[in-house]
């Protein structure tokens, strides 16, 4: 499976989130 990272933009800075690799 691969795992794709969203691209979200927290406070106006570009971050990476992966929904599939919650801690």
């Amino acid at each position: 499976m691969l795992h794709i990272l969203e691209k979200i933009e927290l406070s106006g800075r570009g971050t990476y989130f992966c929904p599939s690799c919650q801690h």
